[in-house]
Formats: C-alpha cells, structure tokens, sequence
C-alpha cells in the first residue's frame, strides 16, 4: 500500500500507493492519527495508478501522496 504515518506531524504520506491486482478499491475508514484527528479514505486504480480520495476528516491531520 505504500502508507505511513507521522502521528506527531499529523500527517499521513501515501509513498508510490499499490494494490494488489485483486483489489480495484481498498477503503479506510476510522482511521485515527493522534489523539484527536481521524480519515477515512478511498484508493481506487485507475489505469495510471492508484489515487486517494479523503471521504472524511475529523481534526488537523494532512493527507499527502507522493507518485
């Protein structure tokens, strides 16, 4: 998948985001960064990748992607 997270900064970096060829979307959701902060997300394929979509946020946390 190609996640990690930076509690303390409040940020989740997707790095160069993959899914298995099985997989055409993976959701998160609940998805709790610190004590007060919570994503949910969406990774569909697209032909060139996978993209994010942020469905909700809660609190300060960044969502960054790197392709």
């Amino acid at each position: 998948l190609g996640l990690s997270i930076d509690a303390f900064a409040r940020r989740i970096w997707l790095h160069y985001p993959y899914l298995p060829p099985t997989l055409r979307e993976l959701e998160i959701v609940g998805m709790r960064i610190g004590n007060n902060a919570s994503v949910d997300l969406a990774l569909p394929r697209y032909p060139d990748g996978v993209g994010v979509d942020v469905r909700s946020r809660t609190g300060d946390v960044d969502v960054c992607m790197l392709k």
